[in-house]
C-alpha cells in the first residue's frame, strides 16, 4: 500500500513526531501529511546530533531531503505559528521548499483565540474548566464545520480576505461584547476593542503575505499523485481518547482523531493505506479529565522527570500513571492498526515491578493491574531487539498479546536512531 497513517492510541503526546520522522527516512517516502489538529499539537524531532525541533504545524518529513511536508485537510492553521516552523526548519536544515499549506485549510484568527480563553476562564468558576491549550482550536473548528472558517487562501489578497471576514466579524463582534471586562481581564485579554475592532487585520495580511509561497492551491490533488509516485506517511496529531466521538468527552479535542479521518479529509481510499499506532511505554495525559491508571506520588513525579513529561506546545507537566492496555487495546480497534510502536521503553529502566492496567471492575473505573519484572540495564544504546535485556522483551511481549496487534518497533530514546525494529513472532 502506498499509505501509512501514523495515530496516537492514548492521549496524545505518544512520540509520533520521533516515529514519523524516523520513517520518513525510508526509501522512496514522497511526503508526510499532517491531516488534521491545529497549533494545538507539539510534535518534537531529535536528530542523530542532538539537536532537536519541535513543529506545530509542518509536518515531520521536513527534514528528511526529498520529503515533501504538507499541511492539509481539515487541519486548523495559524499562520503565526506556521511561520514560526519554517523559520526553525530554516535555521536547522536550510531548504523550506517542500513545506506546503493547503489553502483551504481553516484560519485560526484572534477572535477564535480570545473565545477560548474567554470560555474556559468563565468555566472555571464552576469546576467545568476542560484544560484546553488556548490556540482557538475549538472556536476555530466550530466555525469550520458550522461554515462560517476563513480559509489559508483567502489571505492572497486584501479583497479576498476582506470578503471574508465581512461574512462572518459581525457575530464575533457582538459575541465578543457579551463578556464582561471583568471576565476579559480574568481571561487575560487586555486589549478588548483591537480584537472587536480587527486592529489585527493589517498585521494578518502582512503574516499570509509571507506564508504565500508555502499555500498549495490544491493539496488533495497533490497528495494522490505522490501516492502513485511511492509512499506517503500520514500523521496524526493528539490521541484516540481525545477524539470527540470516541474519547473521554467532555475532556476531548474538537477534531477526528482517528484514522480514517484521512479518507474523510482527503478523499483517500482506505485501501490506499494500512494504519500504525503509537503507544507510549506507560500513560500520560495533559489536562483535566479522568486517568484511571495516574500515579500521583512519588513514583508519578520520577515518571516525569526521566521522561521529560512537558506539554510541547504549553509548557504544563503532563500526568503520568502505569500502562493502560484496555485503551490501546480499543484504539487499535477503532483505527484499524495493523502494528503499533512502544515510545519511551528507556524511561522504565531501574522500575520493578512495572505494574501494567489490564482490565477495569465492571461497575466503577477500578484498575485491575498485573506486576512484571523490571530490568536495570541501560538499553538507550541498543538497537536490535536481540540485546535488549530479557525482562524488557518480556514487557514489549505481553503488550502486543494483549492490545491484539503486533509491536513492529520500539523506541529507545529520544533520537532518531534510538529504533529497534522488532521481529514478529511469525
Amino acid at each position: 500500500m502506498p499509505g501509512l497513517v501514523v495515530v496516537g492510541t492514548q492521549w496524545g503526546d505518544e512520540g509520533k513526531g520521533k516515529v514519523v520522522d524516523f520513517l520518513a527516512g525510508q526509501k522512496n517516502v514522497q511526503a508526510v501529511v499532517r491531516f488534521q489538529g491545529g497549533p494545538n499539537a507539539g510534535h518534537t524531532l531529535v536528530g542523530e546530533d542532538g539537536r532537536s525541533l519541535v513543529l506545530h504545524q509542518v509536518a515531520c518529513g521536513v527534514l528528511r531531503p526529498g520529503v515533501q511536508s504538507i499541511t492539509a485537510g481539515s487541519t486548523l492553521v495559524d499562520p503565526t505559528v506556521g511561520l514560526s516552523d519554517i523559520a526553525k526548519v530554516r535555521s536547522l536544515a536550510g531548504n523550506t521548499s517542500g513545506i506546503g499549506f493547503d489553502a483551504r485549510c481553516p484560519l485560526i484568527l484572534p477572535y477564535h483565540v480570545a473565545l477560548d480563553h474567554l470560555r474556559e476562564a468563565e468555566a472555571s468558576e464552576g469546576g467545568g474548566k476542560i484544560g484546553t491549550t488556548g490556540r482557538g482550536i475549538g472556536p476555530a473548528t466550530e466555525d469550520f464545520f458550522g461554515r462560517r472558517s476563513v480559509p489559508l487562501g483567502a489571505l492572497a489578497s486584501p479583497d479576498k480576505f476582506n470578503a471574508a471576514l465581512a461574512r462572518v466579524l459581525p457575530e464575533k463582534q457582538r459575541l465578543l461584547r457579551a463578556y464582561s471586562d471583568e471576565l476579559f481581564g480574568r481571561a487575560g485579554i487586555e486589549c478588548p476593542d483591537d480584537i472587536i475592532g480587527a486592529r489585527w487585520l493589517e498585521e494578518f495580511l502582512a503574516r499570509g503575505t509571507e506564508l504565500a509561497p508555502h499555500i498549495r492551491s490544491d493539496a488533495t490533488k497533490e497528495i494522490h499523485d505522490l501516492l502513485r509516485r511511492g509512499l506517503v506517511i500520514f500523521e496524526g496529531a493528539q490521541g484516540t481518547h481525545l477524539d470527540p466521538i470516541h474519547g473521554t468527552w467532555p475532556y476531548v479535542t474538537s477534531q477526528p482523531c482517528l484514522s480514517w479521518w484521512v479518507s474523510c479529509a482527503l478523499g483517500v481510499n482506505p485501501s490506499l493505506y494500512r494504519v500504525l499506532g503509537v503507544a507510549k511505554a506507560y500513560t500520560t495525559r495533559v489536562g483535566e479529565g479522568p486517568f484511571p491508571t495516574e500515579l500521583a506520588e512519588s513514583l508519578g513525579e520520577n515518571l516525569r522527570t526521566r521522561g521529560a513529561e512537558y506539554g510541547a506546545t504549553t509548557g504544563r507537566p503532563r500526568r503520568c500513571g502505569w500502562l493502560d492496555l484496555p485503551m490501546v487495546k480499543r484504539a487499535v480497534a477503532l483505527n484499524g492498526c495493523e502494528s503499533i510502536a512502544i515510545t519511551k521503553l528507556d524511561v522504565l529502566t531501574g522500575i520493578s515491578p512495572i505494574r501494567v492496567c489490564t482490565g477495569y471492575g465492571k461497575f466503577d473505573a477500578a484498575c485491575f493491574y498485573e506486576d512484571l519484572s523490571g530490568w536495570t540495564e541501560d538499553i538507550t544504546g541498543i538497537r536490535e531487539w536481540d540485546n535488549l535485556p530479557q525482562n524488557a522483551r518480556v514487557y514489549v511481549r505481553f503488550i502486543e498479546e494483549r492490545v491484539n496487534a503486533p509491536v513492529s518497533m520500539v523506541s529507545v530514546g529520544p533520537r532518531r536512531d534510538q529504533m529497534i525494529y522488532v521481529p514478529s513472532f511469525c
